[in-house]
């Protein structure tokens, strides 16, 4: 083959050769710019989350204006990491900014979809914002993933509260209890409404389950004793009321009310001459006290007091042990209290 014959086929392999190079320099350029990039964000998300850090120490030390200007500054590197993001939604709700935190929490989740953290975290802020039924649905979302979350649990019963929804609001509650024991104060909140509703057989059990856990604090056994005591009371049990009453009265500061309910649970025991002790503290403490005059009135001139030895109501004797509490009826008589609306 003569020279000029292969002279068009060479130039058209250097042509290939050459395009292949230039797009190979692209190439290289192009990667070089997204690590370029990719470090820049990298960058801008650590020292948003630096300045996040030295804004809540600031914030710990009293400097509020300091940490307001330190989210100011973390605010303007416009993190796109999901967690930088998150971070600085926090640092501008502790800053009072709800409304920027969480349109930050949203594009942190946007970043993030599924994170059930950032869900339940956006569910309570948007409750303490009073975005109600928006805090609602948000919490709704966050239990499809997981029915036992329990921060969306206690979101989802406050907003159902908020909104009236009185019998979900128990239903929630109750779940709650179940999905963490340990959340006593739940557990004290449902033994409260179910003795708003006159249902002492009920509470009291929760009641007794609350005063065996080990993280119970002193303050929320004075609570629960003196709540089992009510229970005993509306469900009935009058001399258990009047002991359990008597026990966990000296461990508050009670009030003209409190006295009058143990001087209620004694006389309903047959101890009048204790009614009358009662009745009468709670007319030095309030001697306009309503309820207590009129128990005052019913009780007679020289009260008698019930014979030593006689077993309190709703107690058995058992030759193993000194004394053991009789099992609660699973509801009250007609499914409601007798009692005054003092007693409830």
């Amino acid at each position: 083959m003569n020279t000029d014959a292969r002279r068009p086929r060479l130039r058209s392999l250097l042509r290939r050769h050459t395009a292949v190079v230039a797009g190979l320099a692209t190439l290289a350029v192009l990667h070089s710019g997204c690590n370029a990039t990719r470090q820049a964000l990298s960058r801008r998300s650590a020292e948003c989350e630096a300045l996040c850090q030295q804004a809540e120490a600031a914030r710990n030390n009293g400097q509020e204006e300091q940490a307001s200007r330190l989210v100011d500054a973390a605010l303007k590197r416009r993190p796109r990491h999901g967690d930088s993001q998150a971070t600085l939604a926090e640092a501008l709700w502790c800053d009072g900014r709800p409304q920027a935190a969480l349109d930050q929490l949203d594009q942190a989740m946007a970043e993030n979809p599924g994170d059930l953290r950032l869900a339940c975290q956006r569910a309570e802020w948007l409750m303490n914002a009073g975005q109600t039924q928006e805090a609602l649905q948000a919490a709704n979302s966050a239990l499809a993933q997981d029915p036992n979350q329990t921060t969306a649990l206690r979101v989802r019963y406050r907003c159902e509260q908020q909104l009236g929804h009185r019998e979900s609001a128990l239903t929630t509650l109750h779940r709650l209890t179940m999905a963490d024991p340990n959340d006593l104060d739940a557990a004290l909140e449902l033994s409260q409404i179910h003795l708003s509703r006159g249902a002492g057989a009920r509470a009291a059990p929760v009641l007794r389950e609350i005063l065996q856990n080990p993280y119970l604090t002193s303050a929320q056994r004075v609570e629960a004793e003196w709540l089992l005591g009510r229970s005993y009371l509306v469900a009935e049990r009058w001399s258990d009321a009047a002991a359990q009453l008597n026990r966990s009265i000296r461990e508050r500061e009670p009030s003209a009310a409190d006295w009058h309910l143990l001087a209620a649970a004694r006389k309903q025991s047959g101890d009048l001459s204790g009614a009358a002790s009662a009745v009468r503290v709670a007319l030095e403490l309030d001697p306009t006290h309503s309820p207590s005059r009129e128990l005052a009135a019913e009780l007679p001139a020289s009260p008698t007091r019930t014979a030593e030895g006689v077993l309190p109501a709703g107690f058995i004797n058992d030759s193993t042990t000194s004394f053991q509490a009789a099992p609660l009826p699973e509801t009250n008589v007609a499914g409601a209290s007798i009692l005054p609306d003092w007693a409830n």
